[in-house]
């Protein structure tokens, strides 16, 4: 794809590329994914430990180098 039209107020993304005159595809846009854990490495002792989620409700906040941040809720059971 060349690029990618968002819909206000919504999770729907309309393609456009090498398509024909019109656009590729018009369709939610969504990310699904199981995670159990995260993490943690020591650079100083050369190792890392894997720990599992506890219950509760984490927030994953991400941002880039342009000021946008986005925020992500998620309950692990």
């Amino acid at each position: 794809m060349k690029w990618y039209i968002f819909a206000a107020n919504g999770d729907n993304a309309t393609g456009y590329g090498p398509c024909n005159a019109g656009p590729c595809f018009t369709e939610p846009m969504k990310l699904e994914k199981t995670l159990s854990g995260y993490w943690i490495i020591s650079p100083f002792l050369n190792s890392g430990a894997f720990t599992t989620f506890a219950p509760g409700i984490y927030t994953i906040a991400g941002g880039d180098e342009w000021g946008d941040l986005v925020l992500l809720h998620f309950a692990a059971t």
